[in-house]
């Protein structure tokens, strides 16, 4: 009895089993992938930038930008309570912030505006790549 009493006070302080939870750690996840892939190809983009690619001053500046957007994004995510995880990316490890003390509906609300964030981050990045495809398809 003591252990099933104690199981369920983990549970419970977990924040496990809570629909309103679960559904913004499955928001948290994506947004999370989605920022490694923005990451990805701006470092890709970045690198073209530094190896001497031509490309106009305000494209440079678009990529500052977007670099510097992308770091506030990641400062601004934090876990889900009751679903803590590890990344690991570009060889190191990297931990988001313990989620503040909130209810359920406010930590899902915040997760969907990280999500969104994220997503109007990756659409400006294809913005960016396709104007340098093009430039590069078609050169002046």
């Amino acid at each position: 009895m003591k252990r099933m009493v104690l199981l369920w006070v983990l549970t419970a302080c977990s924040g496990a089993g809570d629909p309103t939870l679960e559904e913004a750690a499955e928001i948290h996840n994506e947004a999370s992938a989605i920022g490694q892939e923005v990451q990805a190809r701006l470092s890709r983009l970045d690198s073209l930038v530094k190896a001497g690619a031509v490309v106009s001053e305000s494209r440079k500046k678009e990529i500052s930008a977007l670099t510097s957007d992308l770091r506030q994004w990641e400062d601004n995510l934090f876990e889900v309570p009751g679903y803590e995880h590890k990344h690991k990316e570009d060889g190191h490890h990297h931990h988001h912030e313990k989620s503040p003390d909130l209810p359920a509906d406010k930590v899902l609300d915040i997760q969907k505006e990280i999500h969104r964030t994220i997503v109007s981050l990756r659409g400006r990045l294809v913005e960016l790549e396709l104007f340098e495809d093009q430039r590069n398809t078609h050169p002046r």
